[in-house]
């Protein structure tokens, strides 16, 4: 999305891993200003820090894209990032100050998202009309194979390997056996009844969670599936029943049972049981938008007051999950894709006017420590 932002907007790329696309209001042109406080946020990168310590969050490193883009995963010092024309890129950040583009995938097609998980990465590729679900080797990750298409195109993927997991059109979940080489396989579907359309996909502890949104887009409801054997997905109801409003539609799952929806408000809730889930409270949240779960910490976003292109990345630790607070803040020149984080590091991909956008290389420092 270019140019004019109307107000902060969530692109759905890929439930689970928490692909989403979150820009400041109003953000027309990346100023100077702007562009100081994304390209030197290295002296000066984390602001108004909550919990003071010796090494916070910072910027050590940045990497000019010559495209949009619209996902990031990492491993190691692996960056995988989704474009366009080329799909896929894939960089060598072992020296942040030094970022080197290996090789890339895909030319004139563009991504969509892409998710790693062990041996496996899944890219989401697109050319006109048609759209493609692929299946990556990174078993040599600086040299990615395909290994073939998945044979249906869902809606919302989880790549949990060696199982991929993909909520359709019609409410359906499909799994994926993606380790063989000779190609993905679909071994398993479970039919949510009446369902309308996919609008999230989130995987928890032995259970699926889909968003479904009814006919005309008035309610939500959320519905779990049991997936403790993939090979054998069984439905086991509405989660939450209808009536979620539908302005504030998010869905997360968390560590020990727990799930993140919105209705008037972010709630908790308990899913141990899920045949009889447990509301816990609702979530009194930090300022800004949240923008997801990555490695135990809570990513938000904020319009930076400094720059009316700018975003301020807050960084959140899983500890109390009724309240969240925001320890630590990372400047942008623009919005922001949910962070990929390896080794201690966020690759962070920041959204800037213009036909190209930058990765951003944040050591977490003691927010990960």
């Amino acid at each position: 999305m270019r140019g004019l932002i109307a107000a902060w907007v969530l692109v759905l790329a890929a439930a689970g891993c928490g692909a989403g696309r979150h820009e400041a209001p109003d953000a027309n042109a990346l100023d100077d200003a702007g562009r100081d406080a994304g390209r030197d946020a290295g002296e000066d990168a984390a602001i108004d820090a909550g919990r003071p310590c010796a090494n916070p969050p910072a910027i050590v490193g940045t990497y000019e894209l010559d495209q949009p883009v619209v996902g990031v995963a990492a491993q190691g010092a692996i960056v995988l990032v989704a474009s366009s024309n080329p799909a896929l890129l894939v960089l060598d950040a072992s020296d942040p100050g030094n970022i080197v583009e290996v090789t890339d995938r895909y030319p004139d097609r563009d991504g969509s998202y892409v998710l790693w998980s062990g041996d496996r990465a899944i890219m989401g590729l697109r050319a006109d009309i048609r759209e493609d679900c692929m299946v990556l080797d990174m078993s040599s990750p600086l040299s990615p194979s395909d290994l073939g298409a998945l044979p249906e195109n869902p809606a919302v993927a989880h790549l949990a390997t060696p199982f991929a997991y993909g909520g359709t059109g019609l409410v359906d979940l499909l799994v994926f056996d993606v380790a063989e080489r000779s190609g993905p396989t679909l071994i398993a579907r479970s039919r949510v009844p009446g369902g309308y359309e996919t609008s999230a996909l989130a995987i928890g502890d032995d259970v699926a969670f889909i968003g479904e949104e009814t006919m005309g887009g008035e309610v939500y409801q959320v519905h779990a599936i049991d997936i403790s054997d993939p090979s054998a997905p069984a439905y086991a109801g509405v989660l939450v029943p209808p009536g979620i409003d539908v302005g504030g539609w998010f869905l997360l799952a968390l560590p020990n049972d727990l799930l993140y929806y919105r209705e008037d408000g972010l709630k908790l809730l308990d899913v141990s049981d899920i045949a009889d889930p447990r509301p816990v409270g609702t979530v009194d949240e930090p300022e800004g938008f949240l923008v997801g779960l990555v490695a135990n910490l809570l990513f938000y976003a904020n319009p930076d007051p400094d720059s009316p292109d700018g975003t301020i990345m807050g960084i959140a630790p899983l500890e109390d999950l009724l309240a969240p607070r925001i320890e630590w803040t990372v400047r942008l020149p623009g919005g922001f894709w949910l962070p990929a984080v390896a080794d201690g590091v966020a690759y962070v991909a920041a959204v800037t006017p213009g036909p190209s956008d930058t990765l951003f290389v944040v050591d977490l420092g003691c927010a990960v420590q």
